[in-house]
């Protein structure tokens, strides 16, 4: 009979692993990705774990610490992860996004500025970045050319780059949808900026879910892979997307 229970209870926790292993997850802040306890990560990755059946533990970590603790194993998953070829090594990858980074520029240039090189060519205005960020090869090619002129000012993150834009210290930078949406969708900010596609031509980089080959098993991996497809195609994604951008920003976040 003792037996016969503790049969049943080695059964019974094996058939159910979700409930006995919470998946952690880690956010990291940035634009309406993840911003004050909301955004767009925490909606996606609420809707993917119900979908699944797994309870999340989540956690706000800084970028490097995430990807370390991914790679180490103490950390199953994370949100709005870029693919490299360092990272697959260590983590599955289930994209949910695409995005691309625009130039930012008052309203007052625009006119005078629909290209780089239009911006290049007038030596009295400045850009601005995020210290050390990766914008992508050809936008980091241009800022480099900026900051040989003494051109470019370098912020450490996105608050202080947009607090400037909007006091006239700089006058463009590069965003994405998810970041400039948060800084210039306000009664202040309604028509004082152009958004600009400087590089059309420029192919949009993905980003998803990255889960720690560590911790979650292939067909773990294929369930998220599986949700997240049922997501963009019943329109819950697009549901998402609309409660941080407008419809043409969100339309384009679904080109993954």
């Amino acid at each position: 009979m003792v037996r016969s229970a503790l049969l049943a209870g080695v059964l019974l926790f094996c058939w159910y692993p979700s409930a006995a292993s919470p998946m952690t997850l880690a956010y990291y802040e940035f634009g309406w990705l993840y911003h004050a306890g909301r955004g767009l990560d925490k909606d996606v990755a609420e809707e993917v774990a119900r979908r699944v059946g797994k309870v999340l533990e989540t956690k706000t970590l800084a970028r490097a610490r995430i990807w370390k603790d991914l790679k180490d194993g103490a950390l199953d998953a994370t949100t709005s992860g870029v693919e490299t070829a360092e990272r697959t090594e260590y983590a599955w990858f289930v994209p949910y996004m695409a995005f691309r980074n625009y130039a930012i520029v008052p309203q007052a240039l625009a006119v005078k500025v629909p290209t780089f090189d239009r911006f290049l060519a007038d030596e009295t205005l400045i850009f601005g970045a995020v210290t050390s960020f990766r914008y992508g090869a050809v936008l980091d090619s241009w800022l480099q050319q900026l900051r040989s002129k003494g051109r470019l000012e370098e912020s450490p993150d996105f608050d202080v780059l947009f607090r400037k834009l909007k006091e006239g210290r700089v006058q463009g930078l590069f965003a994405t949808p998810t970041v400039y949406t948060l800084y210039m969708d306000t009664a202040a900010s309604a028509g004082a900026f152009q958004v600009y596609d400087w590089v059309p031509q420029e192919k949009a980089l993905t980003a998803g879910f990255a889960l720690s080959r560590k911790t979650v098993s292939e067909a773990e991996f294929h369930r998220w892979k599986s949700a997240v497809r049922s997501m963009r195609d019943d329109g819950t994604l697009k549901t998402i997307f609309l409660r941080y951008m407008s419809p043409a920003d969100a339309a384009r976040t679904l080109e993954f």
